[in-house]
């Protein structure tokens, strides 16, 4: 979720041309409540409505997004104001069902909720959390995805392999595969039906020396 007034406000300080909040793809936008005051709702439970959520980090943008909205710098001047990750709680007070998030719905922080134990970023690496402009060339490459899961990705679905690179090439010519993984992957799909068969010999191969083997 994301504060709409105080991103579009930064966004106009920044000096960024101005969009419709829509554009940077929020599940719910909130209103009358400052950039700081969302940021600092992380490690909290919160209340929209009948909702109950916890609030893992900050949704800090992506390279993806900016080339998407045709905003270059949008991920340094807007760092800190994409709004927050939040995972979906069960209600309180009810038996369970499904609520909806209502336009109007209050929306506060749950008191005596605040444990940064239960904070989860998931498997981003540390540099995905560093502003482009600070990161160091360690963390670049650390960020860079490897050859090999290129590879894997191309054998297992050899058109979400292409999908991927096409939307961000899309989105203002971002590459999402390194050129050496991307050229990995595209040899591997293009492989991938005579990759597959001779996996699948080997294993009836394997198979039938067990069999045979076992009979001895």
């Amino acid at each position: 979720m994301v504060s709409g007034e105080g991103f579009l406000d930064a966004a106009e300080r920044a000096g960024l041309e101005p969009m419709p909040i829509e554009a940077l793809r929020r599940n719910v936008v909130l209103r009358g409540i400052s950039i700081d005051e969302l940021n600092a709702t992380v490690g909290h439970e919160v209340r929209i409505g009948e909702c109950r959520l916890f609030v893992h980090r900050r949704n800090v943008p992506c390279k993806y997004r900016e080339a998407q909205c045709q905003r270059p710098g949008l991920r340094n001047k807007l760092w800190d104001a994409c709004g927050v990750c939040c995972e979906i709680l069960p209600p309180l007070g009810k038996d369970g069902g499904k609520l909806a998030i209502k336009v109007g719905d209050a929306v506060a922080v749950i008191p005596d909720t605040h444990n940064p134990k239960r904070i989860n970023v998931g498997f981003k690496p540390p540099g995905f959390f560093v502003r482009p402009e600070e990161l160091s060339l360690e963390d670049v490459k650390k960020m860079i995805i490897p050859p090999f899961v290129a590879a894997v990705m191309a054998l297992w679905d050899p058109e979400g392999f292409m999908r991927v690179e096409r939307a961000y090439n899309n989105g203002g010519g971002v590459l999402f595969w390194s050129p050496k993984a991307y050229a990995v992957g595209k040899r591997v799909g293009e492989a991938r039906t005579g990759i597959l068969a001779a996996v699948f010999v080997t294993l009836i191969s394997v198979a039938v020396g067990v069999a045979v083997n076992v009979r001895g």
